[in-house]
């Protein structure tokens, strides 16, 4: 699994990073993934549902917006990029 976040602000790429592991996409793993990644950025952890999932998997893309974040956020959006 290699995912690509990256956050937007105003539709620029203000911080960036890749993360990798050899475990199979699961939507625990990638739960897992997430959390690492908004650690190592410096960010709140957004909530993962199933639909999101899911939707990350068939089009390899996942968008998360202010809503999918408990606690405020700073930026416009969160990218996730699944790289096969």
């Amino acid at each position: 699994m290699r995912l690509w976040v990256k956050i937007l602000k105003e539709n620029k790429i203000i911080k960036d990073t890749v993360y990798k592991d050899k475990e199979v996409m699961t939507q625990d793993t990638v739960k897992k993934a997430l959390r690492e990644i908004c650690y190592k950025l410096d960010i709140p952890t957004p909530m993962l549902i199933g639909i999101q999932y899911r939707h990350l998997v068939k089009f390899n893309t996942l968008t998360l917006l202010e809503k999918d974040f408990i606690e405020s956020i700073d930026f416009d959006k969160l990218v996730i990029e699944n790289w096969i």
